[in-house]
């Protein structure tokens, strides 16, 4: 069994997915394995993907129903004990991988449901905006989701507990996920910067706030009020973000 899997979810991927795979690809080693799903991509996506040759261990092309659906593909491919999820414009951190893993052994993983890190956020033309990535707190996550998803490790035994990702969020399920077990997931902290990652994506959009109210709604975490407010909130936030920053 592999101590870890990445899973890379793509679809017309080619302009910023040879950055992502060689960003890992030099790091990786034979406790890592990479497995991509593709959407069939037409744009030289699988051209990329075929020049790392054996690098990549799983390759799936077939058409998905989005992310989340090729993510769950990934999952039923992955032999490793813990599974990060990347998008094909993540990029990790050079020389984060191997201290990760190395922490991943130090501690007493098995007890552990996920383990969280940090990452860089920035602007399109790689200016840093901030640090994100939190350690899980229940109380500051069932207002919104404080984790950096990206440098997150899922236990594999997770996903057999809870399932896998929900199809009726778009954006939003991997925040979904970790509501399920609410309050009694067990989490650990890596407090290093692992992923960068860059402004401009899907989760920082009007429809993922839409999503991430429904979320709440759904699992009863806060007050309805209390909801409204801080889907407003963010709202307002990202529209702010969108004329200060660069996002084209």
């Amino acid at each position: 069994m592999k101590q870890l899997s990445i899973i890379i979810a793509t679809f017309n991927a080619a302009s910023t997915l040879d950055s992502c795979l060689a960003s890992i690809v030099k790091q990786k080693n034979d406790e890592v394995e990479i497995l991509i799903v593709d959407g069939v991509s037409t744009d030289g996506t699988l051209d990329i993907i075929h020049s790392y040759g054996n690098k990549i261990d799983v390759l799936v092309s077939e058409p998905d129903k989005g992310i989340y659906d090729a993510w769950n593909k990934g999952i039923t491919y992955a032999s490793g004990r813990w599974i990060m999820f990347l998008g094909a414009d993540d990029i990790l951190v050079d020389g984060s991988l191997l201290p990760y893993m190395q922490y991943v052994k130090q501690i007493s993983s098995l007890k552990y449901d996920i383990i969280t890190a940090r990452a860089h956020f920035v602007d399109l033309k790689g200016r840093l905006i901030k640090i994100v990535g939190e350690p899980f707190c229940w109380e500051k996550e069932k207002r919104n989701m404080n984790i950096s998803h990206g440098s997150t490790l899922h236990s594999k035994r997770l996903f057999k507990e809870i399932g896998g990702y929900s199809l009726d969020y778009r954006i939003c399920a991997d925040y979904e996920l970790l509501m399920r077990k609410g309050e009694k997931l067990r989490c650990a902290f890596y407090d290093q910067v692992i992923l960068l990652f860059r402004i401009g994506g899907a989760s920082f959009s009007m429809k993922c706030q839409y999503e991430t109210f429904r979320i709440r709604k759904k699992y009863r975490t806060v007050p309805l009020v209390v909801n409204l407010y801080l889907c407003l909130k963010r709202m307002v936030g990202i529209a702010l973000k969108s004329l200060m920053y660069t996002t084209k």
